[in-house]
């Protein structure tokens, strides 16, 4: 019985914002979706981010039923899958033969770090 939402909003948001552009940006060549270091990235940042969101709204998932990781494995194991989903997303971004230090990327690198300094405040 996994939780599927964060899976679910994570894939959303990265193939429209990621993927689904690609087709835009060169009708005939694909190469970018196999390169997971253009998308990965994103994946694990929002699905760091909204298993956060299910942090916040442990008490409520739990007296309505619903399947979240905390509530299925723990606060304290959701907090080590943020910790992890965030500084693997922060090391593949980094390590993209594209990435250049500019405001545009520092933004997401700040956002998860931000993810990571929430943890401490919940």
């Amino acid at each position: 019985n996994i939780p599927i939402k964060p899976f679910y909003i994570a894939f959303l948001w990265t193939y429209l914002s990621c993927i689904l552009p690609i087709q835009f940006i060169d009708e005939t060549n694909f190469n970018y979706i196999e390169n997971y270091n253009y998308y990965l990235p994103v994946f694990l940042n929002i699905f760091a981010t909204t298993t956060l969101a299910d942090i916040k709204d442990y008490q409520e998932d739990l007296y309505n039923n619903i399947s979240t990781f905390p509530t299925k494995i723990g606060l304290e194991e959701s907090k080590y899958i943020i910790i992890i989903s965030a500084l693997l997303s922060n090391y593949i971004f980094i390590h993209n033969n594209n990435f250049e230090l500019n405001l545009q990327n520092a933004f997401f690198i700040l956002s998860n770090i931000g993810s990571l300094f929430t943890l401490y405040a919940l």
